[in-house]
């Protein structure tokens, strides 16, 4: 019976271990309306990773526009 709690208490806390998060800790954004009346779009976002990431992504939700122009 001991070792089942045992091994419950392992699992938890190898789970908490293991756990990771982020956060966004800060973000400036800057439009520029060009005289083409396009606009130039930049962002500096910066998160705090903690724990073990792969990668990360940016979503962009386009209304009847279009990106000529992406960089990281």
């Amino acid at each position: 019976m001991h070792y089942k709690k045992l091994m419950l208490l392992f699992l938890l806390l190898f789970a908490f271990v293991h756990a990771k998060y982020y956060s966004l800790e800060d973000a400036n954004i800057l439009y520029r309306i060009n005289s083409d009346s396009s606009i130039t779009v930049s962002e500096e976002i910066t998160f705090n990773f903690s724990g073990c990431f792969s990668y990360a992504y940016r979503e962009f939700k386009l209304s009847g526009a279009s990106i000529d122009i992406l960089g990281v």
